[in-house]
């Protein structure tokens, strides 16, 4: 996994999600539309994935990022290793206060069996 750890992985999941937690009962969360009105992006949304690509970047400066809320859609995979994140799937939920929600972080590396 070129140097990330599961412990790695677990502080990520939990630094997004003490935000999560910490602004889910909010009631006066900033909400903004996306290329919708169903598709929301809140502060936290945003807070959550630069917090997430920050902290990400000290370690592994190389790497790049896909993230919902920063991405453009002309952006591809490639054989660099890649972050593809999600800082509140469930948005909806989210703004709507209910528990329903969970941060995605995935770590995507190209395979190719040359054999």
């Amino acid at each position: 996994m070129s140097g990330v750890t599961i412990d790695e992985l677990k502080e990520l999941a939990k630094i997004g999600g003490e935000l999560i937690r910490e602004k889910i009962g909010h009631h006066n969360k900033k909400v903004d539309f996306k290329q919708s009105g169903a598709d929301l992006v809140t502060e936290t949304d945003v807070a959550i994935e630069n917090l997430l690509k920050e902290t990400i970047s000290k370690k592994h400066p190389t790497h790049v990022f896909l993230c919902e809320e920063s991405s453009h859609s002309d952006q591809r995979l490639t054989d660099a290793p890649t972050w593809i994140i999600d800082p509140i799937d469930g948005t909806t939920n989210f703004v709507h206060s209910l528990p329903l929600v969970c941060g995605s972080i995935h770590r995507y590396t190209l395979f190719c069996d040359s054999a």
